[in-house]
């Protein structure tokens, strides 16, 4: 930790770096956001985020309508058998295809990871 030392009508002052004060404001942050993690319940933590809607000329694609259907089916087979990893690591694979696709990259990666946490905790 850097320090500075002035003196001012003879008494030395210490005055702490930007520095320490950041760390004292992430540190803090970090603990907050990761009680608030930890208070989430499983079940919140194993739902599957909607897919995202296409818009314009992406939305007319033919596998548009299939790749809709085709999460609605994995859907279906994890509220049936919540514990199956299978049909979770396939929706996932169709959301990264879709953030490729359609560059909606800041909704689908973080539901991507929403997904693996579920499957994570499931597998433990």
């Amino acid at each position: 930790m850097l320090t500075v030392i002035k003196k001012i009508n003879g008494i030395n002052l210490v005055l702490l770096c930007a520095g320490s004060v950041l760390i004292m404001l992430i540190n803090s942050s970090c603990k907050s956001k990761a009680a608030n993690y930890n208070n989430a319940t499983v079940s919140n933590d194993l739902a599957i985020p909607a897919l995202f809607e296409r818009k314009g000329e992406l939305a007319k694609a033919e596998e548009w309508q299939k790749t809709k259907e085709k999460v609605a089916e994995l859907n279906q087979k994890i509220a049936r058998a919540t514990n199956d990893l299978k049909p979770r690591l396939q929706v996932a694979v169709i959301y990264m295809s879709e953030a490729r696709i359609t560059g909606e990259h800041p909704y689908y990666y973080p539901a991507i990871i929403k997904i693996l946490d579920g499957v994570l905790a499931l597998d433990n």
